[in-house]
């Protein structure tokens, strides 16, 4: 394996990470020489009773119960409870440290793999038809900084109706029942599993997590394995491309962001559509105070800019000595480094 194969040229093409296939409809020849383990059901300690469940009757008569039924190999992992079979697999991951899947034909032929090995243990499975459960969408990207760097512009970036958010040294979670959104160090996390394959710390991961058969097509529009071969994986690329624009980056137009806008009062009245009050903070990060002074041309300037857009006069006071106190700060940081640039970068690398 050759694990010195540089990344490709941002922007950065979307891979699949995770699946998991669900089904009721399976047959196991002989639960005895499937390689399945059996995980009993719990006890209830006031009685002392297991409770079990019958998982499957295989073809030799033999009924199997219990909590579960589970088998784990090198490339996926199988479980059948009493939702049915469960099929978790990874069609990147166990194929290279780091490359992402994102070749549709290359995806057909490892999921082919996948069902002659689950076929030679004699569970009977149409791999092709079994539902979509989850879906992990991902994109690496090296940046120009460490990841650390990124932290500040990381805890902005929330999904809607998040039930769990949680920030990292170098990377950002957020996530609830139906989908969930991760930025981490990706060069970090191979070495910790010492795989020595990334020495820095500026390659990022950030993955897109769609949970539950029913979100996943609802979302994607594709239910199964056949549907996924046959409409590829470009589609996929630009849901991931447009979730992270508009409920990630929370972006209008993402052009407009790229680029920048024409002017400075156009951007601060889109700002205002999209963040409301929060708009002057994320205003004056994406362009930098130095830079925005030097596009409205002075500080009185820019006060009168917020007077033409209906701020109250406290307001703009308000404001008034902020600016001072950011350009007091950006004296001592360089423009490279802004926030503003750093969150230009992640829109750019991740969301195009």
């Amino acid at each position: 394996m050759n694990n010195n194969i540089p990344f490709a040229h941002e922007p950065c093409a979307t891979g699949i990470d995770k699946l998991v296939l669900t089904s009721q409809d399976f047959i196991v020849k002989d639960a005895s020489t499937t390689g399945l383990q059996l995980k009993h059901g719990f006890t209830d300690l006031a009685t002392g009773d297991q409770k079990q469940v019958v998982l499957f009757k295989d073809k030799t008569g033999r009924s199997i119960s219990g909590a579960s039924a589970f088998l784990n190999t090198e490339h996926y992992n199988l479980n059948i409870n009493s939702y049915g079979l469960q099929v978790t697999f990874n069609p990147s991951k166990t194929y290279h440290p780091y490359e992402l899947c994102t070749d549709a034909k290359v995806l057909e032929k490892r999921i082919e793999t996948l069902s002659k090995d689950i076929y030679g243990r004699g569970i009977r499975l149409d791999i092709e038809q079994a539902n979509i459960s989850r879906i992990d969408l991902a994109k690496n990207a090296e940046m120009s900084q460490p990841c650390i760097a990124y932290s500040p512009v990381l805890s902005w970036l929330n999904i809607q109706r998040a039930k769990r958010s949680a920030m990292y040294p170098d990377g950002h979670t957020s996530n609830n029942n139906k989908f969930g959104l991760n930025f981490y160090n990706k060069g970090k996390e191979l070495r910790e599993n010492d795989i020595q394959v990334i020495p820095h710390d500026n390659m990022m991961r950030c993955e897109l997590q769609l949970k539950g058969t029913q979100s996943v097509c609802k979302r994607i529009g594709i239910g199964n394995i056949r549907t996924l071969y046959e409409s590829g994986i470009t589609p996929l690329n630009d849901f991931y491309n447009d979730t992270l624009t508009k409920d990630v980056f929370k972006s209008k137009n993402i052009t407009q962001y790229r680029i920048c806008y024409v002017g400075t009062k156009e951007t601060l009245m889109s700002l205002r559509d999209i963040y409301g009050q929060s708009a002057l903070n994320m205003f004056y990060s994406m362009y930098g105070i130095g830079e925005l002074m030097n596009e409205v041309g002075s500080l009185q300037a820019f006060e009168k800019m917020l007077s033409e857009l209906g701020y109250h006069r406290n307001t703009i006071a308000k404001h008034r000595k902020r600016v001072l106190s950011l350009l007091d700060i950006q004296k001592s940081i360089t423009k490279q480094s802004g926030i503003g640039k750093l969150y230009k970068e992640l829109l750019y690398k991740f969301a195009s």
